[in-house]
């Protein structure tokens, strides 16, 4: 975030009218804050970002599912695919939510406002599903 600030590329985000599409650190940089240096984000998002606890492995390294999806991000992928996750931090459920995931409990694996959207897992590590996100992405 101080890179974006200091560059004014945080105000210039936020104003972009076309398709955004924020993958892991990407989406979390979108929401409203983060436990994470305690920062401030950019607050495309009315999310806030949290750090794992408890007795779960961290980082979450690996494949999980997506579940409850809305919107056409999702499009032709049917119910509770699979997506490839590497992250530490999560983003909070809220009314932006648009799938969720369970590591220790549900978070927002995907959230969506008005043209901006973001992912926590890696679409491009994860296959058929990864390339038909992607896909529907690029036709919004």
């Amino acid at each position: 975030m101080r890179y974006l600030r200091e560059r004014k590329l945080d105000q210039m985000i936020k104003e972009l009218k076309q398709p955004v599409l924020g993958i892991c650190l990407g989406m979390q940089l979108l929401c409203k804050h983060t436990e994470e240096g305690d920062t401030e984000c950019l607050g495309v998002f009315d999310n806030n970002v949290r750090k794992f606890t408890g007795n779960l492995k961290v980082p979450q390294v690996g494949w999980n599912t997506a579940t409850q999806l809305s919107g056409s991000l999702f499009e032709g992928l049917g119910n509770d695919p699979w997506f490839y996750f590497v992250h530490s931090y999560y983003a909070s459920l809220g009314d932006n939510t648009i799938a969720r995931t369970d590591y220790g409990g549900m978070f927002s694996s995907a959230l969506s406002n008005d043209n901006f959207y973001g992912v926590q897992f890696h679409p491009e590590k994860s296959a058929e599903a990864g390339e038909k996100l992607l896909r529907n992405f690029l036709s919004i």
